[in-house]
């Protein structure tokens, strides 16, 4: 984030660090679209920042530990919002 925030989101390095972490096949990744859908109020949660607002938190990571673990988090869609973990535990889709 700090590449992007310092260079902007289409800055070269943070580019290739999001292809090789983040998007395609990777373990970062959104949740499908009939997910978002059908799932919506489950990938809601409580702003950390903004009491009573709520964030949709599409994005997650896979991590497999004694058990598979989910990270939800706000990827933010521009160089001013902060990105947001909200949720770290098991599967909820």
């Amino acid at each position: 984030m700090d590449i992007r925030d310092q260079n902007g989101p289409n800055a070269p390095e943070y580019n290739r660090l999001f292809q090789d972490h983040v998007s395609g096949t990777n373990k970062f990744s959104d949740e499908s679209e009939s997910n978002k859908l059908n799932m919506v109020s489950a990938l809601t949660f409580a702003h950390p920042d903004k009491p009573g607002e709520t964030l949709l938190c599409s994005w997650h990571g896979k991590v497999n530990y004694s058990f598979p673990i989910r990270i939800h988090f706000k990827w933010p869609e521009d160089n001013v919002t902060p990105l947001y973990v909200v949720y770290i535990g098991r599967h909820i889709t």
